[in-house]
């Protein structure tokens, strides 16, 4: 009997081992759309030659995946679907979706080819399109992105913005508009502010008088600034401008020639990528991912998810759009053709990496961006945000801020930030903000980045003065930042500011150079319950280009200058008229100065 018992004690525990290993033994699904077949069986999958077709079976089977597991699509091929992530791997064993065979990255899609086109006459065609989950954001003509029609269109003077003569909440008139219909019904775009452009749904419109819902946003419209109209049909008069219907579900568009004959793609989903119940531990690589009415790939409470060596494109609102996540990693990826921005990290997420990234043309397209603040930027961090580190990215074309931060323990570092505030500014290549919460912040460094062309967006805006340079700052520390140590960045070709201390305190701006920007160093002191106080800077190289640049704008509702922080060991050069290139404005002092009486009456930059 005892035998008997050991014999089956031993078959139990070898049954027992051998269940283990299986399970602990990763699997590998395979997904073709060109040779796939979503009727084959579970082990006719792990099998390249027989593999699944679509994203509706690879959610259909999600909940049975395995820590480990792989999901890998054929190279070349495109799938269309939302990939709903609903299972989490685990540390050293995360489910991973890759590529196989040879060719190009394979594309995961919201978009459908749309060839139904019906002619209304005048270069206008339709084309009916059930399958668009809520509204449609992106269009693509030929891989070009484009925008809404609307009016009056861009290229027209002003870049296409009206101004604005009168105005009360949820009312504007102006003399110039002279729409060629009514425009009710559609959507009034207005430049608010230089950092603001929001969208409403017009109400109605007579005339030169437009009334809109103003909900969504809590800014008001200022005379002399500028909107356009769009959403609407009557705007449709330039190749590739579009309209989309969500109540007829019809898209029309404006097309000189046979749109059927084109490669033109409609967006039906609003996301490509979805984590669900805080799905973690799950890896993304080697994929093209494209298409989105909304966020292009959507992570909420998700821990430990990695983007690498990805292609992500044409997005609506944000290519990666975060919330309460932990230890998120996007490196050696592309993000391009943003309508909004292109990462977004949200409320309360910590440990985030995001390195060795190409972020380019993100938010180009005005009126095609989100309402309200923080909104257009390459990557946001809000003030919840923690532990990042932002480093060795690229930043080619930005609508507005590169990089965005706020929160505690930020590194940003050795990035390269061309071209930025392309449609709105009052921004900068690198930006934070503190606001009248003025929250104390710490540890938040910015290194060794290389920022050039800020340009600025002064179309549909009013200046505060006739000479006034654009507002584009090359690093923007905005209302009561603190807890910055800037050190060792490369600025030029600025409009406006190289670095931009707006009523700041706790701040260090150490071994910089600055070249070429309208002020190398502007600070303002406006607040006199919240004195701009502890700001070191040292050891600069300030190169202006022009007789009209000045090295220090110093702007203070008090005298006590020598008390704002250290200045020392910096050089100050101007090629041309060197005399005069420091400005004060102050109580006591209104006007220019140069550098031995900056020095003699604050005894400041003694060794400079």
């Amino acid at each position: 009997m005892n035998k008997l018992l050991t014999k089956l004690l031993k078959a139990s525990l070898l049954t027992f081992f051998l269940i283990i290993c299986f399970d602990a033994f990763p699997t590998t699904y395979y997904f073709s759309s060109t040779f796939g077949d979503d009727s084959r069986s579970n082990s006719q999958a792990q099998n390249q030659n027989t593999p699944w077709r679509s994203i509706q079976k690879l959610n259909s089977i999600f909940n049975s995946l395995q820590p480990g597991d792989n999901i890998m699509f054929r190279s070349g091929d495109t799938f269309h679907g939302t990939l709903v992530i609903s299972k989490s791997g685990a540390a050293g064993a995360p489910i991973s979706f890759g590529s196989y065979g040879s060719g190009e990255k394979p594309v995961l899609t919201g978009f459908e080819v749309v060839k139904n086109w019906v002619s209304l006459g005048g270069n206008v065609y339709e084309a009916y399109m059930p399958e668009v989950s809520s509204t449609v954001a992106t269009v693509v003509i030929d891989d070009v992105l484009q925008a809404m029609g609307r009016y009056p269109n861009e290229d027209a003077g002003n870049s296409g913005y009206l101004t604005i003569n009168s105005s009360s909440w949820g009312t504007i008139s102006s003399s110039g508009l002279q729409a060629p219909t009514s425009m009710t019904g559609g959507e009034i775009v207005i430049r608010k502010n230089n950092w603001i452009i929001d969208r409403h749904a017009i109400d109605w419109h007579g005339g030169s008088y437009i009334s809109y819902n103003a909900g969504g946003s809590s800014y008001s419209p200022r005379i002399g600034y500028g909107f356009f109209i769009q959403n609407h049909p009557a705007t449709l008069d330039k190749h590739g401008e579009w309209y989309y219907n969500k109540g007829t579900k019809k898209m029309m568009i404006y097309f000189q020639g046979d749109p059927s004959r084109a490669n033109i793609k409609v967006s039906t989903l609003d996301r490509v990528i979805n984590t669900h119940s805080g799905a973690s531990h799950v890896q993304f690589n080697n994929l093209s991912i494209e298409g989105s009415n909304e966020n292009l790939i959507n992570v909420d409470k998700s821990s430990n998810l990695t983007i690498e060596n990805c292609q992500l494109e044409y997005v609506g609102k944000f290519a990666i759009n975060a919330v309460m996540s932990r230890n998120l990693n996007v490196s050696n990826s592309q993000i391009t053709n943003a309508l909004n921005g292109g990462i977004n990290l949200g409320w309360d997420n910590r440990t985030t990496v995001v390195r060795n990234n190409t972020f380019r043309k993100i938010f180009l397209k005005p009126g095609m961006g989100q309402n309200s603040d923080s909104q257009g930027n390459g990557i946001f961090m809000s003030e919840n945000t923690s532990d990042a580190l932002v480093e060795f990215n690229e930043f080619f074309e930005s609508g507005s801020n590169a990089v965005y931060f706020n929160g505690n323990n930020i590194t940003v570092k050795n990035n390269f930030i061309d071209t930025f505030c392309l449609v709105k500014d009052d921004g900068g290549g690198i930006y934070t903000f503190a606001g009248y919460a003025n929250t104390s912040f710490y540890n938040r460094k910015v290194t060794n980045n290389i920022i050039v062309n800020g340009i600025g967006a002064p179309d549909g805006t009013k200046g505060f003065g006739s000479n006034d340079f654009p507002y584009v700052e090359g690093i923007y520390l905005d209302l009561f930042s603190n807890g910055v140590d800037i050190d060792q960045n490369t600025i030029a070709n600025v409009k406006s500011k190289g670095i931009f201390v707006n009523n700041g305190r706790n701040v260090s701006i150490n071994n910089n150079k600055i070249f070429n920007a309208g002020y190398s160093i502007f600070i303002a002191r406006d607040h006199l319950n919240n004195l701009t106080r502890n700001i070191t800077i040292k050891n600069n190289e300030f190169l202006n280009k022009d007789s009209n640049q000045l090295h220090m704008y110093v702007r203070s509702k008090d005298n006590t200058l020598g008390q704002i922080g250290t200045f020392d060991s910096n050089v100050y050069s101007r090629p041309v008229k060197e005399g005069g290139t420091f400005r004060l404005e102050t109580p006591g002092k209104n006007g220019m100065i140069d550098l031995q009486s900056w020095k003699d009456t604050y005894w400041i930059d003694r060794s400079s």
